[in-house]
């Protein structure tokens, strides 16, 4: 006999909870729509980051091995070749602890330079791994971009998609887990150029860069 496996787990999980007279609540993962929602003016919302007359592209992303950076540096690379009035806005910590570590070592600030993207590439100002960021502030820079690229190599839910969707930026992710889902009907899901084995053994995808730099193009 077919058995839909989610229904039965649900059961099971109420089973046990009942079980041990507990009492469960479930809080779904979302987005406080009273922080992130459009600006009322776009071009004011630019102008608060210095971003007046750009084209602004954010990233989203902490600084550790899934997520990617480097190939987000290469499609931006691409994209902003030719042009003078698009900058890429990164919302993560350059001196993340996870970025120092014998299995994965990346110096943001010297790929930006490596790859002449310092004066297109801006990275947010006081943020850290370890003291965050006020939610209203992150809500401003995200309601200053026009779209936001997630080059990931798989989500498990990726908030950032979706942030940036209730903000009235365009999202752009990869074509693969739970990112096909959350781009789908109001952003872009990113062709996948080659699959890759994680070191826990799932697959793990490449968004195909050309794809992407003509996604941002368009």
């Amino acid at each position: 006999k077919a058995v839909d496996l989610p229904v039965a787990m649900s059961q099971y999980g109420r089973d046990v909870t009942q079980a041990n007279g507990v009492t469960p609540a479930y809080i779904p993962h979302g987005v406080d729509t009273s922080i992130f929602h459009p600006p009322a003016d776009k071009a004011a919302a630019k102008r608060a980051l210095g971003y007046e007359g750009r084209f602004v592209v954010l990233s989203d992303a902490r600084n550790q091995p899934r997520k990617l950076l480097p190939r987000a540096l290469e499609v931006f690379r691409r994209f902003a070749a030719d042009k003078d009035d698009v900058v890429l806005h990164l919302h993560a910590d350059p001196d993340d602890p996870i970025a120092r570590t014998p299995t994965y070592t990346y110096d943001l600030r010297s790929d930006l330079g490596f790859l002449g993207l310092s004066d297109k590439v801006r990275i947010t100002d006081g943020f850290s791994i370890r003291k965050g960021l006020p939610l209203p502030r992150l809500a401003a820079i995200y309601q200053a971009a026009d779209v936001h690229l997630l080059a990931s190599a798989g989500e498990g839910f990726g908030l950032p998609t979706l942030q940036a969707a209730a903000a009235g930026v365009v999202p752009l992710a990869s074509d693969y887990t739970a990112s096909r889902e959350l781009v789908r009907g109001h952003g872009v899901a990113l062709r996948v150029k080659h699959f890759v084995r994680g070191q826990s053994g799932g697959l793990q995808a490449l968004i195909d860069i050309d794809d992407a730099v003509s996604r941002l193009q368009r």
